[in-house]
């Protein structure tokens, strides 16, 4: 993502998100070969779908998520990479909704 994307950093996954001009939650997954065998990225994927799934109807409408592995999501459960993405999407939600009203790059890193 751009300039204008807020990153939080977690101990299995980073998500980037943006704010878009429409009404929509958007999702996007990134995983690269360096993460693993088709099965590992695939299974990563599937993971987090499920999660966002789950979450959607308590998101803000209005923002693109892009969410990448690290690679200690490998040896972790898939209850531990959905729990993960579950505190981002609902605990930091007032933060995400300031992403509407300001400009430029933010980080967040959490220790969870």
């Amino acid at each position: 993502m751009n300039h204008q994307s807020k990153r939080i950093v977690g101990r299995l996954v980073v998500v980037d998100v943006k704010s878009n001009q429409l009404l929509l939650t958007r999702l996007g997954i990134t995983v690269t070969k360096r993460y693993g065998d088709s099965h590992l990225r695939n299974r990563f994927k599937r993971i987090v779908r499920e999660a966002f799934r789950l979450a959607r109807p308590q998101l803000i409408p209005g923002l693109d998520f892009n969410i990448k592995p690290r690679s200690s999501a490998k040896e972790c459960s898939s209850g531990d990479i959905q729990n993960e993405l579950m505190y981002f999407f609902g605990e930091k939600q007032g933060k995400l909704s300031d992403l509407k009203k300001n400009k430029g790059e933010k980080e967040l890193k959490t220790d969870r």
